[in-house]
């Protein structure tokens, strides 16, 4: 798939892989996905790392996207726990920085 944009209505969907697309930023996702818990949207090409409030989202896998800034609001995203940020170029030290250290369990894995 190619996808640049996408509109998700499923209030019950725990889990969408969106990975190997030519998603730019999350703003092209609209999800109304109450209960998401899992979502990859690894090897893309989003450079900044941003996220819509999702309350039960625990992984978040950005692998492979050429990320320079990650903006995240960890009060949007309760349950975060795992953030996979392989191979972005991403400094590990700004990553932690950016996305918080107490709040994120693993980070890269």
């Amino acid at each position: 798939n190619r996808l640049q944009r996408l509109s998700i209505e499923a209030p019950q969907l725990k889990v969408l892989e969106m990975k190997g697309n030519r998603l730019k930023n999350l703003g092209s996702l609209r999800l109304n996905c109450r209960n998401l818990e899992e979502l990859d949207i690894s090897f893309n090409d989003i450079e900044i790392l941003s996220i819509m409030p999702l309350p039960n989202l625990r992984r978040l896998d950005a692998e492979g996207n050429p990320i320079t800034e990650v903006e995240i609001d960890l009060d949007a995203v309760p349950r975060l726990t795992e953030v996979n940020l392989m191979n972005t170029g991403l400094h590990p030290d700004h990553a932690i920085e950016a996305i918080g250290r107490s709040k994120i369990v693993e980070l890269f894995s």
